[in-house]
């Protein structure tokens, strides 16, 4: 017998809805939450920011995607990946910075000297936020703070310093980066105590 409950509603516009069960077969799933994502100004000011992944298009056509909401098996990671490119090659820099580059750029340094006068730089390409929905909506975002944790947070620079014209920089204020390499063009990020 289904059970019917009134939804409320104002004067006769309430309607029945059908009140469903789960079956006890059926295994539930927790609802997958993006991490807390604020965009960081050049003065430091956070502004929230509602998105699941983060899209870093390059003019060649290869993407970065970084992945903000992860399968509860995964929680406390931010997943880097391409699906273009040919791999990831990560270069540490300490034991809370990582840089991450594409290998699939044109042969030759294109790092930038450090006393060059183009030290500030905006990214090649596009940066998108991708919601649940998977819509994407343009930003002029370079930085992200990412909360993977309590007190847990990665700095995601898709446009650093030089001399890593071409990379993006991950970096933890509090903590090591722990790196996980799941194949080469998909690697996690985490910060571990």
């Amino acid at each position: 017998m289904k059970d019917l409950h009134l939804l409320t509603g104002i004067g006769v516009f309430a309607m029945p809805i059908e009140k469903t069960n789960p079956s006890p077969t059926m295994p539930t799933f927790p609802r997958i939450r993006p991490y807390k994502t604020f965009a960081v100004a050049a003065d430091d000011t956070r502004t929230p920011v509602r998105t699941h992944e983060l899209v870093l298009e390059r003019p060649v056509g290869v993407d970065l995607e970084i992945n903000l909401a992860p399968h509860p098996g995964f929680r406390g990671q931010v997943s880097f990946s391409t699906f273009r490119g040919s791999s990831l090659i990560i270069e540490p820099a300490a034991s809370n910075v990582a840089y991450v580059f594409i290998e699939d750029w044109p042969v030759g340094d294109r790092r930038r000297k450090i006393g060059s006068k183009l030290n500030s730089r905006g990214t090649l390409g596009h940066v998108y936020l991708v919601d649940g929905r998977w819509l994407k909506q343009a930003t002029d975002d370079r930085t992200f703070a990412v909360e993977v944790g309590p007190g847990k947070e990665l700095l995601i620079e898709l446009a650093p310093r030089a001399p890593w014209a071409r990379h993006v920089k991950i970096s933890s204020s509090t903590d090591q980066l722990c790196i996980r390499l799941n194949a080469s063009n998909i690697v996690m990020f985490s910060a571990e105590d």
